[in-house]
């Protein structure tokens, strides 16, 4: 049988209605890969505002920490005197001290003014430096080991040994000494409003 007019005037409505079918199809699966890759990029957006949040969160809690180990390191150092104006009565106190608890044949010591450190400095504080010269007797070179730990661990300061030189006072067994010079700096912290 072949087909005529009649039967392709028939079909022509099911091949329209097909037709309109096929292209609606085709525009509906362009707009859902259209809405996939904006749904994407959104996506994409979003999880990098993620990961940039959670790298802010990270640095706030690193930042936070940081500040938290500062005030303590800052009110362990006010607690130990180490911040506010000198008390060089109390430094003398901690030198006759370790002199006489090390039982010293001769101690003496001079220090010189309080001067800035350069580049020392944090925001709001001042760092200031007086250096100790000290000059002793030792009975042995434990006796240095034992001055200088005294030292650090009573003063109301930073101390920071520079420099020690030991030698032996005399040749003579009877007055088996050592001499001792030493040089240190005492670092104290100053509030800016309280240097100035």
């Amino acid at each position: 049988m072949k087909p005529t007019a009649r039967d392709f005037g028939k079909l022509r409505w099911a091949l329209l209605g097909a037709s309109a079918s096929l292209a609606l199809a085709g525009l509906l699966g362009f707009w859902s890969d259209g809405q996939l890759a904006s749904a994407q990029r959104q996506h994409e957006a979003q999880r990098a505002s993620h990961l940039r949040l959670e790298q802010q969160l990270r640095q706030a809690d690193g930042e936070a920490h940081e500040l938290t180990e500062r005030a303590r390191l800052f009110r362990q150092w006010q607690a130990s005197g180490m911040v506010g104006e000198e008390n060089r009565r109390q430094w003398d106190e901690v030198l006759h001290d370790a002199h006489h608890a090390l039982g010293l044949p001769a101690m003496d010591y001079d220090f010189s003014p309080a001067t800035p450190l350069a580049g020392a400095g944090r925001p709001g504080h001042d760092y200031f430096s007086s250096r100790l010269h000290l000059r002793a007797k030792l009975l042995h070179e434990s006796d240095l080991l034992r001055l200088l730990e005294r030292i650090e661990k009573q003063a109301p300061a930073f101390v920071l040994t520079r420099r020690c030189h030991l030698a032996r006072a005399s040749e003579n067994l009877a007055e088996a000494f050592l001499d001792v010079e030493c040089d240190m700096d005492w670092i104290t912290i100053k509030p800016v409003a309280a240097s100035q």
